[in-house]
């Protein structure tokens, strides 16, 4: 498959962990209907308690406290985040991408968030692509980069541990907590740091994947000299020693995954490019994310 690349350039990531929930989930009688109606269509049965104060995080809540935070790390001046402030200039594409849809359906997330960053930005979603998600909604950007021209993105990645349904999950798609991560993107030239190759790979049995990650790693990254950032979909073994260490996100973050790593390693600060991977065992997909160095 040929890769998307070129337009946009990653210029800030930001990644925020969640604790006290902000939105009481029984407050809203919509809530509770909504959570009622989908439990008893689903043949399913809702967690108790959900009525006594239970206190959730919406994606809502999530994405101000990502622009907050991005907003101190640009004032303090933080190393770690570099690029404009969201305030700065128009925001003309703005992706949310989730593993699964917002479990408190009376917050519109989307026309929230919107409101929050300048420009008139075209909103679009990803969901239900499970740890493909990120990868998916960076290839959405590259796409409509070309095809209209944008200037500057926003995408906003969610893991959100609340349900209101007692159903078991695949472990590959358990969420541990709740968190976030913000990618700012401006135009820049091909080849620029920053820059991104996205490649994916469908209906992978888990016995072919870690053979076909190798390849994709050699083809993203012939000279061996960047730094793997791995998902927690990726077995121990699948990156070949001579890659070096590994970095690995937790277990417990099906969408942000490896995304959640980046804060601390922006991009461009090292000679070779930066890999993401991450494989979703339930659906086959593998997928890869090659980051441009300053010296590739």
């Amino acid at each position: 498959m040929t890769p998307v690349t070129g337009g946009p350039v990653l210029t800030a990531v930001v990644g925020r962990r969640f604790t006290t929930g902000r939105t009481r989930f029984g407050d809203r009688p919509e809530n509770l209907e909504y959570a009622r109606t989908h439990a008893a269509q689903a043949g399913v049965a809702l967690l108790p308690g959900l009525t006594d104060g239970t206190a959730v995080n919406s994606f809502e809540d999530m994405s101000a406290g990502l622009l907050a935070a991005s907003a101190e790390s640009r004032e303090r001046g933080a190393a770690e985040h570099t690029g404009p402030a969201p305030g700065a200039r128009p925001v003309d594409l703005l992706v949310l991408a989730h593993a699964a849809p917002d479990a408190v359906p009376t917050t519109l997330a989307a026309a929230a968030i919107a409101e929050r960053i300048p420009g008139d930005p075209m909103v679009l979603g990803v969901t239900e692509q499970g740890r493909a998600t990120p990868f998916t909604a960076l290839r959405l950007v590259s796409g409509h980069w070309r095809r209209h021209g944008h200037r500057r993105a926003v995408v906003m990645v969610f893991d959100q541990s609340f349900t209101p349904y007692a159903n078991d999950v695949p472990d590959t798609w358990h969420v541990d907590g709740d968190a976030a991560v913000l990618l700012d993107l401006e135009a820049g030239p091909a080849g620029a740091a920053g820059s991104y190759e996205i490649h994916q790979e469908h209906g992978l049995a888990p016995g072919a994947a870690p053979r076909r990650l190798r390849a994709m790693l050699v083809a993203a990254d012939p000279g061996g000299t960047g730094r793997v950032l791995v998902g927690s979909g990726i077995g121990a073994d699948w990156v070949p020693d001579s890659r070096g260490p590994v970095l690995r996100a937790p277990a417990g973050r099906p969408a942000t995954g490896a995304l959640g790593l980046l804060p601390g390693l922006p991009p461009g600060d090292g000679p070779g490019p930066l890999l993401l991977a991450d494989y979703d065992g339930e659906l086959g997909d593998l997928s890869l994310c090659r980051i441009e160095g300053t010296g590739t």
